[in-house]
């Protein structure tokens, strides 16, 4: 997400950034909701949550990403968890050690 979206600072006005949503196939970490938050985008959907991801890749870093959003200054809308069994296949395949 964080390539993403230098790629966008890049290629894009700060006013197209401000209207555009973000799609992943996972909740965003702390530091994509950083990167986020201070590139301008206010729209987020995700697939697998937080808690999802961890159960299958591991990790002890878990924030769920409204709380984090949720002190901003500025609002952000984000959409999510959906379409759980679709994104959790994906992740299965890219987590093998951790789904097996």
């Amino acid at each position: 997400e964080t390539n993403l979206v230098t790629s966008a600072i890049r290629q894009f006005s700060s006013d197209q950034i401000r209207r555009t949503v973000l799609y992943t196939s996972c909740e965003p970490c702390a530091m994509c909701v950083g990167k986020m938050y201070w590139a301008g985008i206010r729209s987020v959907v995700y697939a697998l949550s937080v808690e999802e991801l961890t159960a299958l890749a591991g990790g002890r870093f878990l924030i769920p990403c409204r709380e984090l959003f949720a002190r901003a200054a500025d609002p952000v809308r984000v959409v999510g968890p959906l379409l759980l069994d679709e994104a959790r296949e994906v992740h299965l395949g890219f987590w093998p050690s951790k789904s097996t």
